[in-house]
């Protein structure tokens, strides 16, 4: 949408943790399944103008005064700043769900260069960075927490997938896939727009679940306020090994009548003095593995286009893995 459209402001049904903002909200917004559809209802919203994401849970547009909503969230497309802590958004995990949606257009130009949202039945009641809020079934360890990342291992041979299976499958195994909310197990998301290949659909339902890992991505946080990530870079060289000591000068005696010898200290070339190391480092705690999964599209939302999920169910997996261990 444009700075022009009509705005509206909605009742929340968590309305202490929403956004209390005009929305760009009308009868023109797409909502997740349709304007009859049940389930989540989500609404998508974007503000080309002023580079503003606005999101909306179970969505109803009953008039410019009258329209409701579960809850609606509001993002800055020009920073990085995360919602309150234990704030909910249109998702479960208080995050965003625009950024994680798959686009045609990545896709086909294979260079997927972000995270892949996508959601389970059970999750933990906890949330790990980025996320900021959970919607847990069982204060269970062994369910993952909202916000955990699962990584494709990057040794798996996706040599004989579509092009755009591998521009999805590479994405997996550099950026992960992210828990968003709660929902049918492992559905990840696209836009519904044409072009979407079935091959590529039916080759996703194909990934093992074993060639995931859990991820422990806390070391990337640099403000747990903040989506920004610390990102990988040359590791500084070590720092030279100081000079040996300047020898102690032979003791000159004095001999009258004439004046006391000095003598000229050992000077430190100050080029050759150690300088501070400066290291860059990622470390990664990974553990069980989980698969994704995908089918045709449903709708989801967004402004100009229907956001939709992509569904499935994992192959060869009855019920969750999860399980930790240390990786390189």
């Amino acid at each position: 949408v444009d700075g022009a459209h009509p705005r509206v402001n909605l009742t929340f049904e968590y309305s202490p943790e929403s956004d209390h903002a005009a929305y760009p909200f009308g009868p023109d917004t797409s909502i997740e399944g349709g304007p009859g559809a049940g389930g989540d209802r989500h609404a998508i919203m974007i503000d080309a103008s002023s580079c503003t994401l606005y999101e909306l849970y179970n969505a109803r547009y009953n008039g410019p005064t009258t329209s409701t909503a579960g809850s609606g969230a509001t993002w800055s497309l020009r920073g990085n700043a995360l919602r309150p802590p234990t704030w909910t958004s249109a998702d479960a995990a208080g995050l965003p769900i625009f950024p994680g949606l798959l686009r045609v257009e990545e896709v086909q130009a294979g260079s997927v260069q972000h995270a892949i949202r996508f959601t389970a039945q059970q999750t933990d009641r906890s949330f790990v960075w980025p996320a900021r809020h959970q919607a847990g079934a069982a204060a269970n360890p062994a369910l993952p927490p909202m916000g955990a990342r699962f990584r494709l291992h990057a040794g798996f041979d996706d040599s004989r997938y579509s092009p755009a299976t591998r521009a999805v499958l590479s994405a997996m195994k550099q950026y992960g896939m992210i828990l968003a909310d709660n929902g049918s197990n492992w559905y990840f998301q696209g836009a519904a727009q044409d072009g979407w290949s079935d091959t590529m659909i039916s080759e996703l339902k194909t990934i093992p679940a074993a060639q995931f890992d859990a991820i422990d991505e806390a070391s990337l946080m640099l403000d747990p306020n903040s989506a920004e990530a610390r990102q990988p870079g040359p590791v500084a060289a070590p720092a030279p090994p100081p000079p040996p000591p300047a020898p102690a000068p032979a003791a000159v005696p004095a001999v009258a009548p004439a004046p006391a010898p000095t003598v000229d200290p050992y000077m430190l070339d100050p080029e050759a003095r150690p300088h501070a190391d400066r290291h860059s480092s990622i470390a990664t705690l990974v553990g069980g593995g989980v698969g994704p999964i995908a089918n045709h599209p449903r709708g989801i939302t967004a402004p100009a286009v229907v956001l939709v999920m992509l569904e499935a169910v994992v192959i060869g997996v009855a019920a969750w893995l999860w399980r930790r261990r240390l990786m390189a």
